[in-house]
């Protein structure tokens, strides 16, 4: 949904939290925490989570292990965004959630999502309206990358940790790029880039860094947005 388009509904129709598609995406596991990316249509419909929400998501992975904790971070990302072409920053780097839950087990088994991201039937109820994200909200900004080898991605990731960032660290506070790495659908070797937290003006202004190390992923073929995909 476009940015203008959510706000032009009202504060009665959005209290209403009528049903809107979640997906889960980046199912990634480390010995006793999953984490993942969340994402739906309209970009505000998860808060900070709770408890049963976070159950309820292990039992769609079919993990049957008890939630200690979790934390949710908000980020944005313009790998899953259908309005690329669009003037509004916003409708480009759309909001999406990074989950970690922490679990009483060790060692869980590695689990494949069957596409890049899949419909999940689960609701947030810590959601309030008062809570939403705002185009003020400052957030992490992810980089998605897929892989059709490992030494391609390998290589991007040297490229990436040597790549000169002084002009970019003049205007906003870079820090360390954080790496994760997966395999989905048995085809793929992934890559999640996280930049670090920037304010809107970094959006606005055309996320130049952001789309530095993009162009880096797709010199070592990289696909960075999911519709490229085969």
């Amino acid at each position: 949904m476009l940015a203008k388009d959510l706000e032009d509904q009202t504060i009665t129709h959005r209290l209403k939290k009528s049903k809107m598609i979640m997906y889960i995406s980046n199912l990634n596991i480390k010995d006793n925490h999953v984490e993942m990316i969340l994402f739906d249509q309209m970009g505000d419909s998860i808060n900070k989570g709770s408890k049963e929400f976070c159950e309820k998501i292990l039992l769609f992975l079919n993990i049957k292990l008890i939630v200690k904790s979790w934390e949710i971070e908000v980020c944005r990302t313009n790998h899953f965004s259908d309005y690329i072409g669009e003037d509004d920053w916003r409708d480009v780097w759309q909001i999406v959630w990074k989950l970690k839950i922490l679990t009483d087990g060790s060692n869980i088994p590695a689990i494949q999502l069957p596409d890049i991201f899949v419909e999940l039937d689960i609701v947030d109820d810590s959601w309030n309206f008062d809570e939403v994200v705002t185009k003020d909200t400052k957030t992490s900004c992810l980089i998605i990358s897929y892989f059709l080898s490992e030494k391609d991605r390998e290589k991007a990731i040297e490229k990436i940790s040597v790549k000169d960032v002084s002009s970019s660290k003049d205007k906003y506070s870079i820090t360390t790029i954080k790496f994760s790495q997966n395999k989905i659908m048995d085809n793929y070797f992934q890559l999640t880039i996280d930049l670090g937290i920037f304010a809107s003006d970094f959006y606005s202004n055309g996320a130049k860094y952001a789309e530095e190390i993009i162009d880096i992923c797709k010199d070592f073929n990289g696909i960075t947005h999911y519709s490229s995909v085969p």
